[in-house]
């Protein structure tokens, strides 16, 4: 009966995990933000942040829709407010019908590329 058990809860937690990867719909600018927030760029963004204001300030989120590739995306800019001037981090790309759709701005060439891709040109150029 435990074999049963056990069992049952490893195709519970399989199926979870499994869900968690399927597309999401993301039909706020709430929903993208949220998303956005998570990834590892805008969490190290956030400590930046926190560290230079003396841990009375964290990112912060402009949106703005776009269309790209005849798909409609939120568009989130991540930055820093500061007293005198808005700092734009990163520009961020969320589609509205997948979550996990995410493209960026890439700032040297200004291509809005796939985050996968933005990343690998990230480590290249921390390793030279």
């Amino acid at each position: 009966m435990k074999l049963i058990y056990n069992l049952l809860f490893c195709l519970i937690f399989i199926n979870c995990i499994a869900q968690s990867k399927t597309n999401s719909t993301c039909g706020t600018e709430d929903q993208a933000i949220q998303v956005i927030s998570e990834l590892k760029e805008v969490q190290l963004q956030q400590k930046y942040i926190d560290s230079i204001s003396n841990h009375t300030k964290g990112v912060s989120y402009m949106t703005d829709d776009k269309i790209i590739k005849n798909k409609s995306y939120f568009e989130v800019a991540t930055g820093y407010n500061g007293e005198t001037r808005w700092e734009t981090y990163n520009l961020f790309y969320v589609n509205k019908k997948n979550c996990n759709d995410i493209y960026v701005n890439e700032v040297v060439s200004g291509d809005i590329i796939p985050i996968a891709q933005w990343r690998k040109l990230k480590a290249k150029k921390v390793k030279h």
